[in-house]
């Protein structure tokens, strides 16, 4: 059987004190792909977001043929993910900064 060639591509998202409003909302995007020459059939997603961001939520979008869930709030844990040779799926993460934030946001 092929070997499956999986990137994860999570943003180097480090954020000082400073480079991000109180109160505004900090955006970021998780690339998940396959190269193939396999399809990847099921697999598990998990990422930490920060902890200082208040009312985290996440969409995925996947190429066709391939899967994710579609949305979620808080931490991606143990999402499922299957994706075609060739696919992908795009996960949008979202959340708050709450006022009086002054530590480094940061999720590497």
């Amino acid at each position: 059987m092929d070997a499956t060639n999986l990137t994860l591509t999570l943003p180097t998202l480090v954020y000082p004190p400073g480079t991000y409003a109180d109160g505004g909302m900090l955006h970021y995007t998780i690339w998940v792909s396959n190269a193939g020459p396999s399809d990847l059939t099921s697999s598990l997603l998990t990422d930490s977001i920060p902890a200082q961001l208040a009312g985290v939520a996440w969409t995925c979008f996947a190429t066709a043929g391939s899967t994710c869930v579609a949305s979620g709030t808080g931490n991606l844990v143990n999402s499922p993910v299957g994706l075609k040779a060739g696919g992908f799926a795009e996960y949008r993460v979202r959340g708050t900064v709450p006022d009086g934030t002054t530590a480094t946001l940061s999720n590497t």
